[in-house]
């Protein structure tokens, strides 16, 4: 209907925490997390200790601002090296550090932690009202707020293509997580016209880049029993950093899995990160070194005979009553947030009484 005069805006999808920011007469008021989508967490005060976040504009305005929480990846990996070396938890990507960092019950550890913040969007209810989408973003500029630089206007759909082509390939280079490419309607006339499904605007696309892969050094494999009592192999790899954070160990599911990638000890292996979270090895090439990975018949935890059911992939250990590895693993299961969510009762506590 609106032929190729549509104007688009190509933003980086940032890798944080989304929150909202509400501003009365140019002051900042309020800010909380998205939550579920209707109601979210109240985090005002330690939103205050982020320089990213202006605490009066230089306009009386109200508005209501969003935007994304994130760690810088320099400050991502000096705070895991400090926490290496005081003992502490490390965080697995700069998204979980930032999401951890900014619900600090203390503020003071929330103001150590370097955080940052881009806007993407804003209601304004008393103020100057933009056209366009681009437009409103260079308003918030001029209130104060930090707007990501590699925003663009692009014309056409080719120009959108470019756009996402051109950062999946530098968007390493950058200080910050991206997984894509968000693509909006610029004028706002037409993003009323095209208005909402039951769950999103239709005015607005995100484009995921595709995961990243590294290829590493195989170097062992551990063969872990949870509390079900399934054995999982685990490989442990020469560490190598992937999607902003370092890689030591990756999931190979299961025993078909390992015959299935014909993988060797030894092995240059493939790593990508499935769902941009768990590390997994996707193939394998032989070295002149390789070695045969050798497959246990017993439990590693407490040596009793593996068993394997008919039409399943999973080998088990059936000792469900005296497997130390199955009992620790049904605790630390009992105590999670899934289940009884108590606090202070961790993996370490559990390993001293099994």
């Amino acid at each position: 209907e609106y032929g190729q005069e549509v104007e688009l805006v190509t933003e980086l999808k940032i890798d944080g925490l989304a929150i909202a920011l509400t501003y009365e007469k140019g002051i900042f008021t309020r800010g909380v997390t998205r939550g579920n989508g209707i109601e979210g967490e109240d985090i005002t005060t330690n939103l205050k200790t982020i320089k990213a976040i202006p605490l009066k504009l230089f306009k009386p305005v109200d508005i209501e601002v969003r935007g994304e929480i994130y760690m810088p990846k320099t400050s991502f990996e000096k705070l895991n090296e400090e926490n290496l070396q005081n003992g502490e938890k490390v965080f697995a990507n700069p998204r979980n550090a930032a999401s951890g960092s900014i619900r600090q019950l203390d503020s003071r550890i929330t103001a150590k932690r370097d955080l940052s913040m881009f806007c993407y969007t804003a209601i304004i209810e008393n103020g100057e009202k933009q056209d366009n989408h681009y437009e409103s973003l260079m308003y918030l500029k001029e209130l104060g707020f930090k707007v990501n630089p590699n925003i663009k206007r692009c014309k056409n759909a080719k120009e959108v293509v470019d756009y996402c082509t051109y950062w999946d390939k530098r968007r390493a280079d950058l200080n910050y997580a991206t997984d894509g490419v968000v693509i909006k309607v610029n004028q706002f006339n037409i993003q009323e016209d095209l208005g909402f499904t039951a769950r999103a605007p239709k005015w607005a696309t995100a484009f995921k880049f595709p995961p990243e892969e590294v290829w590493s050094t195989l170097k062992e494999v551990e063969f872990s029993v949870g509390r079900t009592g399934v054995v999982t192999p685990v490989a442990v790899i020469e560490p190598v950093n992937l999607s902003g954070s370092t890689v030591s160990r990756a999931s190979m599911y299961n025993f078909d899995e390992i015959e299935r990638l014909d993988i060797s000890l030894n092995d240059e292996v493939l790593i990508k990160k499935a769902a941009e979270i768990i590390p997994k090895v996707v193939r394998a090439r032989h070295t002149q070194n390789s070695i045969p990975i050798k497959l246990p018949s017993k439990c590693p935890s407490c040596q009793t005979q593996l068993i394997e059911v008919e039409g399943e992939v999973a080998r088990y250990c059936p000792n469900n009553e005296n497997c130390p590895a199955q009992i620790k693993g049904r605790l630390e299961y009992f105590v999670s947030k899934q289940a009884m969510d108590i606090d202070g009762f961790g993996e370490s506590i559990i390993e001293q009484h099994v």
